[in-house]
């Protein structure tokens, strides 16, 4: 899903736990968790919890019942799935590959269950290595996106032709069985998010941030 990319661990205590912008930058107030049937739960390598441009965190500031559980790379057990095997759901992985079926609008209507997602973040070798380490999640139906166009844009740097942030393949999928108004609240996130890093980067300028750039933000922050 997000593709390697260099450690950048931050000062946590610094940081906004929810949305992990710099505390000035903080843009939780300007979203609301979308109330939705579909469950979405990022298993997320270790790795990419410590790093500040990771977009999936931001499932549980957008989608309600959204959640994250990270994987230790040390952890024998590999990640707990506790309570992710509701009666009454039907669990899916969204993951690509030959054995992932293409996820379509008649999958909401192919049964009353609603639906537990389970999105693996991390590189793509470690989102892979991940699978075949945790018995539960190579045990999974697999489901992935259709063909569709390229990423709307990027805070790191692709990993390889077609690949997605891991938020707006997030987004893709709850526009399928959601709706189109889930979906673009998704990709509105990861415009705040982006166009934030870039303006604290001096990369973007304030007028063109989505959302805006608090004056408080701009003082803290000396620009």
């Amino acid at each position: 899903m997000e593709p390697d990319s260099p450690r950048c661990y931050a000062d946590w205590s610094k940081r906004c736990p929810r949305c992990w912008m710099h505390l000035p930058l903080c843009f939780c107030d300007q979203f609301e968790p979308a109330p939705v049937t579909t469950r979405v739960v990022v298993v997320m390598d270790e790795r990419e919890s410590r790093q500040t441009t990771n977009t999936s965190h931001l499932v549980t500031l957008t989608l309600e019942g959204a959640e994250i559980r990270v994987r230790s790379r040390h952890d024998h057990d590999g990640v707990s799935v506790a309570g992710l095997d509701e009666p009454g759901r039907r669990i899916w992985m969204l993951y690509p590959g030959p054995h992932a079926r293409v996820l379509t609008p008649d999958d909401l209507t192919a049964s009353l269950e609603p639906i537990t997602l389970i999105v693996p973040d991390g590189t793509w070798r470690a989102s892979s290595r991940m699978i075949r380490r945790v018995p539960w999640l190579r045990g999974l139906p697999r489901v992935q996106l259709p063909e569709g166009p390229p990423a709307r844009r990027w805070l790191r740097r692709p990993p390889r032709p077609g690949a997605l942030p891991t938020l707006e393949a997030i987004g893709r999928a709850m526009g399928i069985l959601e709706g189109e108004e889930v979906e673009e609240a998704l990709a509105r996130a990861l415009d705040v998010m982006i166009d934030r890093h870039l303006w604290s980067k001096g990369q973007l300028p304030a007028e063109r941030v989505t959302g805006g750039i608090p004056e408080s933000a701009k003082a803290a922050m000396g620009r």
